[in-house]
């Protein structure tokens, strides 16, 4: 975990909703809905993203686990075979998932099919384990859409109050501010980094 101190991310200062709420049709609050749209396209983005990495990860996933010998054998066209035919089990993501949890994964995937050594199955296992960590990301990201667009609303609400209203009431500010710092806490959310330990440079 990234223990270092994480500087407080603050997307809308008392000062900036001062300003919206003196001039709700003004430059300041029009830039300040600009800004949070470029930052609900962004996040959009990052899921497309991940949610097309889960789909090749799943795809490679299955395509390894299930998996043939390296060389045409008689063993080998006959288990092919034996799976075509429902003779033989076929090894899917939550199959793989659940080992994760296991001590005993590779003695378990390798009942399941014989032609994944120990090589192949710690390649395996650490698909499985980038794939649950796309999945996690996924589901912050979409927290933190929501969130987003919560705030975006109560921008766009603002916009189109009169100047007068806006002052006169003090939850306009607040409910802003509270949006603002949800969403500013989720985009600051501690993080717990991967690294390869083959890799001494990561590592160190």
């Amino acid at each position: 975990e990234n223990a270092r101190e994480t500087v407080r991310l603050r997307l809308l200062l008392d000062a900036d909703l001062d300003t919206y709420a003196a001039d709700p049709s003004g430059p300041a609050l029009a830039a300040a809905i600009a800004h949070v749209a470029k930052l609900e396209a962004s996040l959009s983005e990052m899921h497309s993203s991940d949610t097309q990495a889960v789909s090749r990860l799943q795809q490679r996933l299955l395509a390894d686990a299930n998996r043939g010998p390296a060389s045409a054998t008689r063993e080998g066209w006959r288990h092919s075979l034996y799976v075509l035919g429902g003779k033989e089990p076929v090894l899917e993501v939550p199959h793989v998932m659940t080992a994760l949890l296991s001590t005993e994964a590779t003695r378990e995937l390798a009942l399941w099919n014989p032609f994944l050594d120990q090589e192949a199955i710690g390649s395996l296992l650490n698909l499985a384990s980038a794939l649950a960590l796309r999945v996690v990301r996924i589901g912050h990201v979409r927290r933190c859409l929501a969130e987003t667009r919560e705030l975006a609303t109560e921008l766009d609400a603002l916009r189109m109050m009169a100047a007068s209203e806006a002052k006169a009431d003090p939850t306009v500010k607040q409910e802003l501010a509270l949006k603002a710092d949800v969403v500013a806490a989720s985009l600051s959310v501690s993080r717990i980094y991967m690294v390869d330990p083959s890799d001494r440079e990561a590592v160190e």
